[in-house]
């Protein structure tokens, strides 16, 4: 994780995400994206229930960076939108 996208000590940015994350997968998947080489000090700070990826990546926030996705009612993937205006592919 890195603070290039949000203000602050890059600690306080971890605190902050980190409590979020923990909190959301009491509830359901999260899967939480860190640099090469990040996994071990992310997992140090993240609960078991969040799925820690090493990608390489050079912003914190993939909002920004990458679709997002949805599913229907009977489990179907689709993509709702994504970064900067790109084409959204029609659901399925």
């Amino acid at each position: 994780m890195t603070a290039k996208s949000t203000p602050g000590p890059p600690a306080s940015v971890r605190g902050f995400r980190t409590s979020v994350a923990n909190t959301i997968a009491e509830h359901e998947p999260v899967t939480m994206i860190v640099n090469v080489g990040q996994a071990q000090g992310a997992r140090a700070w993240m609960n078991r229930a969040v799925e820690i990826v090493e990608q390489p990546i050079d912003d914190s926030w993939i909002r920004d960076s990458g679709p997002t996705f949805l599913t229907d009612d009977r489990g179907r993937l689709g993509a709702a939108g994504s970064a900067g205006g790109a084409p959204v592919p029609s659901w399925p």
